[in-house]
């Protein structure tokens, strides 16, 4: 009896171990799976937060890429503004000064007529006056 009582002591601490180790590697196998489940959840919210980082990158590359985009349609308006006034100044230049030579060609030609009709009227009064002169010269001859 002894000796069944030590085999069943034996056996029930065997069984016992076994269960101990069976637990311990339960135990092992449940730490395993929640530090995979921790590092899993963990890389998770590292990946969500790298995409929420990188889309807030991209939106700041895109709205400075807009900035600049207006910046460079704003030079460009300025300079073809600047191009147009440029060249509209030199169209007024041009009409201006086309009008002061067409007012020189006008006070030349208006000058012309004067001196032609200063002229006409000095040759016709000389004319009336030699005729005025040979008038009295014949009526002294007669």
């Amino acid at each position: 009896k002894e000796e069944e009582t030590k085999l069943k002591e034996a056996e029930d601490k065997r069984k016992q171990e076994l269960e101990e180790q069976e637990t311990k590697r339960r135990l092992a196998e449940d730490k395993t799976r929640l530090r995979l489940a921790e590092d899993t959840k963990r890389k998770e919210e590292e990946t969500k937060l790298k995409e929420a980082e990188d889309k807030r990158k991209q939106e700041l590359e895109e709205q400075e890429t807009k900035r600049r985009l207006a910046e460079d349609k704003a030079r460009l308006r300025l300079a073809e503004d600047t191009k147009i006034k440029e060249e509209e100044t030199k169209l007024k230049e041009a009409e201006d000064k086309r009008k002061q030579e067409l007012e020189e060609q006008e006070t030349k030609r208006r000058l012309a007529d004067d001196k032609a009709r200063l002229r006409l009227a000095e040759d016709t009064k000389r004319k009336e006056e030699e005729t005025k002169l040979k008038e009295a010269e014949d009526k002294r001859k007669q």
